[in-house]
């Protein structure tokens, strides 16, 4: 029963974590091309 909702919480994580990832590397490449 909790399960699908687990595995929406997880996938909503992992996107969330993916996006500030990129977010970040996005931003540190800025930084070094300055």
């Amino acid at each position: 029963m909790w399960l699908p909702l687990l595995d929406t919480f997880i996938s909503k994580q992992c996107s969330t974590h993916f996006i500030k990832h990129v977010f970040i590397k996005e931003v540190i490449n800025n930084h070094s091309k300055t």
